[in-house]
């Protein structure tokens, strides 16, 4: 593993200043973290581009979304020049090349990825209800001091009542809003709550797990052709100068088998999810299936296509678009359609092959291929002008 360290360069540097630095580390298995002490510059990091988020867990602050993920030194060196520039004075990268034995496998984490959304969800829920029994416990609290309160005596002066009223009266008054802000919290943190628990349902949404595998397939032709140093004929991306070698190729090898393990973790949410790969043999008009842009109805099938169309509407063309034809390696069926299909194969037979009004119809018979069709038009010929026949009603000419 090779492991690069370097200061970034600050607008201005104090030589008689002994202070710690503050280190900028990225790791595959860790992601960006913010090492050193961070204490007299927590405000510059709030303010620091691109964000940067404070990990309750770890008690440092970090990037989201960077664990396990492959990154270039350029893309961590943008948050290390963010800091500099936010006010940070004295900021050390130290950056390690993630290798292909670092990547982990997948197969787990989206398992793990839905355990700690829920494990946040109900932490959120009975957080919320302490709250709204704190809230509670508020609001009798001020019931019970405006109950001691005598009544119709509260501005008799010089009464016993007095020293009670101006003792009461601003412990009930102090309640209220105590009750209130803790009312407020109690909704927020179960808004909070049931957003989580969604979150960790929108992972196994089969049509957003299909988009970010489609963007995966992407990104894996990006990489096989910056590797190779070959473009196929119609690649529109850009053409390297040649194959990649030494720490590039490395590193390319590493994105490569992290996107195929990311490719294949998705696959199997897929196939828990009931579905499969589509094709022309195991379609059917009518049957419901998903793509990247949702959810969608089978209308035509073509050797390489299939029409579509979508619950949604997919595109704007002088008004809302729900046709599109897809192909098929962007469409996936239920596996209980294709179980139905076959079960129904079995019972009437296999589907005889569609053909069309033409074909059905047979070779046209040899008088009426000799037979042209001449359509009546009213007029004449240009220059000509009809001849009137014995009853003096000029007869319709014919084109040829």
């Amino acid at each position: 593993m090779n492991s690069t360290s370097h200061r970034v360069s600050a607008p201005t540097t104090d030589a008689q200043a002994k202070s710690t630095a503050v280190v900028v580390r990225y790791h595959y298995a860790d992601g960006i973290l913010l090492e050193g002490d961070t204490g007299p510059y927590k405000d510059a990091i709030e303010k620091a581009e691109p964000r940067w988020r404070w990990f309750r867990s770890l008690g440092k602050w970090g990037v989201p979304l960077t664990r396990g993920r492959v990154m270039s030194s350029s893309q961590v060196e943008k948050y290390a020049r963010g800091l500099v520039a936010a006010g940070v004075p004295k900021v050390r990268l130290e950056f390690h090349d993630p290798t292909p034995e670092d990547v982990r496998a997948f197969d787990e984490a989206p398992v793990e990825r839905k355990r700690r959304a829920l494990a946040r969800a109900r932490l959120l829920q009975r957080w919320a209800d302490r709250l709204e029994a704190a809230a509670a416990a508020k609001h009798d609290e001020r019931r019970a001091a405006f109950d001691e309160i005598p009544v119709r005596q509260q501005n008799l002066v010089e009464h016993r009542s007095e020293r009670l009223h101006s003792s009461e009266l601003p412990r009930a008054g102090a309640s209220t809003p105590r009750s209130i802000e803790a009312s407020e919290a109690a909704e927020d943190a179960r808004h909070q709550g049931e957003t989580a628990e969604h979150n960790a349902a929108q992972h196994e949404n089969p049509c957003d797990v299909l988009r970010r595998l489609r963007e995966l397939s992407k990104e894996a032709r990006e990489l096989q052709v910056r590797i190779t140093g070959e473009a196929p004929p119609r690649w529109r991306g850009p053409k390297p100068g040649g194959p990649a070698t030494g720490e590039t190729l490395e590193r390319l090898r590493t994105a490569a088998e992290e996107n195929r393990q990311r490719a294949a973790c998705h696959r199997q949410v897929l196939d828990r999810t009931g579905h499969m790969p589509s094709s022309e043999s195991v379609l059917r008009k009518g049957d419901r299936v998903i793509t990247h842009k949702g959810r969608a109805t089978v209308q035509r099938l073509r050797p390489q296509h299939v029409e579509l169309r979508f619950d949604r509407a997919v595109s704007w063309n002088n008004g809302p678009q729900h046709v599109r034809w897809v192909a098929y390696s962007l469409v996936w069926v239920a596996k209980a359609a294709d179980e139905r299909h076959q079960d129904s194969e079995r019972t009437q037979g296999p589907r005889a092959p569609e053909t069309s009004a033409a074909a059905a119809a047979g070779p046209p018979k040899p008088f009426s291929a000799m037979v042209k069709k001449r359509k009546p038009v009213t007029g004449c010929l240009p220059g000509r002008s009809p001849q009137p026949d014995r009853s003096g009603v000029a007869p319709r000419s014919w084109a040829s």
